[in-house]
């Protein structure tokens, strides 16, 4: 969260930049931390956030605002543009980091499950020895619990012989 929250202060400061406005520099220390909560929460829900900002600009986007007149109304627009490219590029960058690291909590996933399949067929690659070291101090045979049926099964009624289950 801290990185997207990152790339979305930095867009909106950027955006600022690109249309002339300090609204960013101009925002008292408080404030601030209020929008870093703000958009901490909106980032942390990606989806949700830019169908907001698109629900929004299709409501505002048809106003026709002429904008020589109205100098008030065109740096709030400019504003709403900063503010919503800042949470745009922090939602994007959210779910771009969301989807590397599931693709990296997978790849270990997937690393320990073929170490247990070797481990328990006592088998071992040597292309593999520098990730069997670390392995095996980290999960140390002796200090795991020893092993519990999964399930247990009664036979009631005290008949003998084969019987299906």
């Amino acid at each position: 969260y801290v990185l997207a929250l990152a790339v979305a202060f930095a867009a909106w400061a950027w955006a600022d930049s690109a249309q002339d406005l300090n609204n960013l520099e101009k925002t008292p220390g408080g404030l601030v931390i209020v929008l870093l909560i703000i958009f901490a929460w909106l980032i942390s829900h990606p989806l949700v956030s830019l169908v907001f900002i698109v629900f929004i600009e299709q409501v505002t986007g048809g106003y026709n605002i002429d904008w020589n007149k109205d100098e008030d109304m065109e740096n709030f627009r400019m504003s709403l543009n900063s503010v919503f490219a800042a949470i745009f590029m922090g939602c994007c960058t959210q779910f771009i980091l969301d989807f590397i690291s599931g693709v990296v909590v997978n790849a270990m996933d997937v690393i320990l499950f073929c170490y247990c399949v070797e481990n328990n067929d006592s088998k071992q690659q040597e292309r593999f020895n520098n990730l069997y070291g670390p392995i095996k101090e980290v999960f140390n045979k002796q200090d795991a619990p020893p092993p519990q049926p999964v399930a247990q099964a009664q036979i009631i009624g005290g008949q003998t012989g084969n019987q299906e289950v």
